[in-house]
Order: C-alpha cells, then structure tokens, then sequence
C-alpha cells in the first residue's frame, strides 16, 4: 500500500526476470526489522533501540507512539549477516526466490522497551504519543522459505541480542 514496498517488489521481479532471462544468478531477501551492534541510530526502520537507550541513559522517559501493543517482527544482525552468507553460498535452487528474514515471532515496541530497562538496569515510565500515520498493528515474518531453501533459522536469544546492541550504543557504538 505504500511507494516504498512497490519499489521493493519491483526490484524483487527485476531480479527474477534477470535470472530467466539472462541466467543472472540472484536471490531477494526481506529483512525485517534487524537491530543489533552497527545499527544506524537515526535508521526510520530500526529507531526504537537507539531511541530506547538514549532515553533511559540519560535519564529522560522514553517515548512510545501509539500504545506499545504493535508488534514487529525483529531479527539480530548475527542472524541476518547468516542468511547472506548461505544465500551468497547456495546453489541454483534460490536463483530468483524472495524470502523472508525475521525472527518469525512478533515483539511489542513495550516488550522491547522492557528488555531494553532490564539491559540497562533502569526503568523510567514512557511518556505515549499519537499513532504515527500509517503505522500498522502487527508485523511477522514467515520464514518458512528460508528455512526449506537455505536451512537457515535465527538463533540469537532474544535477552543476549538485546544486551549486546545495548552495550553498543552505550560505548558509543553510534559514534565509532
């Protein structure tokens, strides 16, 4: 419903006319919302970690649009970087597929800002504002194709991922 994901789809077909047509050897992989150490803190896509620990760092209460009750679907970066290399590696059978990497699970942006509070060891109430525009209840990644065509699967534990991207932003990760 959006510009952006027709743009994204696409480029998924003009991927996958390139490999009939010329044999170009190519595979579209959807992230969903990856998080983890390196993330960009300013990223539209991936706002609510750096946001989150900002906020709880320096003491100030953390801001939620809407009522925290949406849900995304968020993957680590170790996952992510995962299924490139057994996409980069694998044989012909994904020439031309599209897949889903996600956690395959759904997170509210509350249970987020609760893992972030037990990370930091501090908890300040939120402070709550309007719904964004277009902002959608729910998202989460069916990734049953990577799962058949790479024998990819995320493995990170939710509590250590969230940790270890905490411990990045706090030793200025954003700014290395």
């Amino acid at each position: 419903i959006s510009p952006y994901g027709v743009s994204k789809l696409a480029a998924e077909y003009y991927c996958r006319a390139w490999t009939r047509i010329k044999g170009l050897s190519t595979v579209s992989l959807r992230y969903f919302n990856v998080f983890g150490p390196g993330q960009h803190p300013e990223s539209m896509y991936a706002a609510v970690f750096p946001a989150f620990v900002e906020a709880l760092s320096t003491e100030k209460p953390p801001e939620i649009h809407w009522d925290g009750e949406q849900s995304r679907d968020f993957v680590f970066i170790d996952d992510v970087v995962r299924a490139n290399l057994l996409a980069a590696s694998a044989g012909p059978e994904v020439d031309g597929a599209f897949m889903n990497i996600g956690a395959g699970a759904s997170t509210t942006v509350n249970e987020v800002l609760r893992a972030v509070s037990r990370a930091t060891s501090r908890w300040i109430d939120p402070v709550f504002s309007p719904k964004r525009p277009g902002d959608v209840r729910s998202t989460r990644a069916d990734i049953s194709r990577a799962r058949e065509v790479l024998g990819w699967r995320p493995e990170a534990d939710w509590e250590q991922a969230v940790a270890a991207t905490v411990e990045w932003f706090r030793q200025g990760g954003a700014r290395r």
